[in-house]
């Protein structure tokens, strides 16, 4: 294994996930991506006015920037080549799309486990990344007993 590129957004499956690839990536002396996607809000319902839209987006790359911080923290002293990228659009889209590009051997991220009539309605970054990557994928889930 060459490459891996794992997913975040700085919730704890996501945190997770990135736990997991570092481990993957010291057993196959991987190469790792780390990618954020910065949502905009444009894309959602309630983002009426352009100055809403301007503070939502600046807050989207706020967190995104601290969401990658924590993210390098994970893998402060891994040998191996690290790099770090924030992208903007629909996640599942971006996330693609950074797939295609890059070629990785896998992909890792996380799921929020939204089950049930929820999940009908709204869809999951990670059911729709599944659908539409030639990668392997390792989807990290945070289960509840």
């Amino acid at each position: 294994m060459k490459k891996i590129l794992v997913a975040v957004d700085g919730s704890p499956t996501s945190k997770q996930a990135l736990q997991e690839a570092r481990e993957v990536a010291e057993k196959e002396q991987a190469e790792v991506k780390i990618l954020t996607v910065v949502t905009h809000g444009s894309s959602y319902a309630y983002s009426y006015t352009p100055a809403l839209n301007k503070s939502f987006e600046e807050e989207s790359v706020k967190n995104a920037k601290a969401v990658l911080e924590e993210a390098e923290q994970v893998f402060k002293d891994y040998p191996g080549k690290v790099e770090s990228i924030r992208v903007h659009g629909d996640a599942a889209s971006m996330i693609i799309e950074q797939v295609e590009k890059d070629n990785p051997e896998l992909l890792v991220m996380g799921s929020r486990g939204m089950g049930g009539f929820k999940r009908l309605i709204l869809g999951s970054t990670a059911s729709k990344v599944l659908n539409h990557v030639c990668c392997n994928i390792l989807v990290v889930r945070q289960c509840e007993i």
